[in-house]
């Protein structure tokens, strides 16, 4: 909502070193420790696996249940949760 590019050039920054880092540690098996909240770098993720259907156990997508929106309060910074 309202983002300038620099907004999204921290969030692409974030997601790039911390699944980037997951990936060279894991590699192919990436999906199973997907979870993992070993390389923070600025905000927590918590991922999770999404199971539309209930009676099948086939994993459709992951999703960050953790949504939280940065603003700037009088020239700092700050959280929003």
């Amino acid at each position: 909502m309202y983002s300038r590019p620099t907004d999204m050039v921290f969030r692409g920054y974030e997601c790039l070193m911390h699944f980037g880092k997951l990936l060279l540690q894991h590699g192919p098996n990436l999906s199973s420790s997907i979870g993992e909240k070993k390389f923070k770098v600025f905000n927590d993720f918590d991922i999770q696996p999404v199971f539309l259907n209930k009676q099948s156990p086939t994993l459709d997508y992951f999703e960050n249940k953790k949504v939280y929106f940065v603003k700037l309060v009088d020239g700092v910074i700050r959280g929003v949760y």
